[in-house]
């Protein structure tokens, strides 16, 4: 069965979303969430693209669970930083 690419890049797929529906919001400027956006798709798209190719299949959703709290972390701090910013 061949994978879409949906089911290759999930995780990157639901942190851009989430960081997309955050262009709405009103923290942090514009370009600040551009940029997060930004971070999401390339920083995600690179990560699940090295496990896709390298991961052996017993660790697979291990490595997949770790780009998942990656990208939370990364999230958080971005978040937590324009809070404070203001």
């Amino acid at each position: 069965m061949k994978k879409t690419i949906t089911k290759k890049y999930f995780v990157t797929l639901v942190f851009t979303l989430l960081a997309l529906l955050n262009l709405l919001s009103s923290w942090g400027s514009l370009g600040y969430r551009l940029a997060m956006v930004a971070v999401n798709l390339i920083g995600g798209f690179g990560m699940e693209y090295l496990v896709n190719q390298k991961a052996p299949m017993e660790k697979y959703n291990f490595w997949k669970g770790c780009i998942g709290l990656i990208l939370l972390g990364i999230n958080v701090i971005w978040i937590l930083l324009a809070f404070f910013a203001k």
